[in-house]
């Protein structure tokens, strides 16, 4: 026998179900951004290792014998040191058909974010800014990768994004990579890549700049962007975290490149 339905048999369940659901909703939603929060943090990768290398660092200053770190103290930690004064980085700059770019540069520290991508596209090795202190984990690192960078963009990621639109800190990017100190091969093609933003970045925004659009248009805003082009090549590279870097080197931060 068929039986008949009616209307109200099928009705919606109560309306008092209904805040349980949104409730619940609202709670997944909490613990997923709660778990997305805390694994936004910095990049970290062993990369490739290359157990047959004997490391130089190429650096720059106005006049190599006052340099604001002595070359022997780089010496103590196993590297070769090759250093550049203002003739020589320019002449580097000229030979690889680069000289107008280097004369539109604003400043010492403009054309220093040249020199360094210029002196390891040419011959590989580390780049270190005229400030940077070597430590003995340095040595055991330079012995065993030929690609590494540094995070400047430390810990939680959306932190650091925050505090960059909220105006208190100079970190355009999360993540992003230190360019006052890092390796990579000869001819790596994102390093040839960077110099060819760089270039289009000054044709297009004329200086003078703020801080912040400096290092987006020449600075470690602008190579990590570079290197976010690349994946494939990337993943190759030792990234080191925030917390391993001091038993690595210290950075004097002594704004040399914007004072001298």
């Amino acid at each position: 026998m068929w039986r008949h339905f009616t209307h109200s048999s099928m009705a919606a369940p109560p309306l008092e179900v209904l805040p349980n659901v949104k409730n619940g909703f609202f709670f997944v939603c909490g613990l997923t951004l709660v778990f997305v929060g805390l694994t936004d943090v910095e990049p970290e990768q062993d990369g490739t290792r290359n157990l047959q290398l004997s490391p130089v660092v190429y650096r720059t200053w106005k006049n190599t014998s006052d340099m604001p770190v002595p070359r022997a103290q780089w010496l103590d930690v196993g590297f070769r040191v090759v250093d550049y004064d203002d003739e020589e980085a320019r002449k580097l700059a000229v030979d690889s058909h680069l000289g107008d770019l280097w004369d539109a540069m604003p400043s010492s520290a403009t054309q220093a974010d040249l020199f360094r991508l210029l002196v390891l596209l040419k011959y590989g090795g580390w780049y270190a800014d005229a400030d940077v202190v070597p430590r003995l984990g340095l040595e055991a690192l330079a012995f065993t990768h030929d690609l590494v960078f540094f995070n400047e963009a430390c810990g939680l990621m959306w932190w650091n994004r925050l505090k960059y639109r909220l105006g208190i800190s100079s970190i355009t990017r999360a993540p992003q990579y230190k360019n006052s100190l890092f390796a990579a091969p000869r001819g790596w093609r994102p390093l040839r890549a960077a110099i060819l933003l760089m270039e289009r970045n000054v044709e297009t925004n004329k200086p003078p700049w703020t801080k912040a659009e400096t290092i987006e248009a020449t600075g470690p805003g602008q190579l990590t962007y570079a290197l976010s082009l690349f994946p494939d090549e990337l993943k190759h590279a030792k990234i080191v975290k925030c917390r391993d870097q001091p038993a690595q080197f210290v950075h004097l931060g002594m704004r040399t490149w914007w004072t001298r």
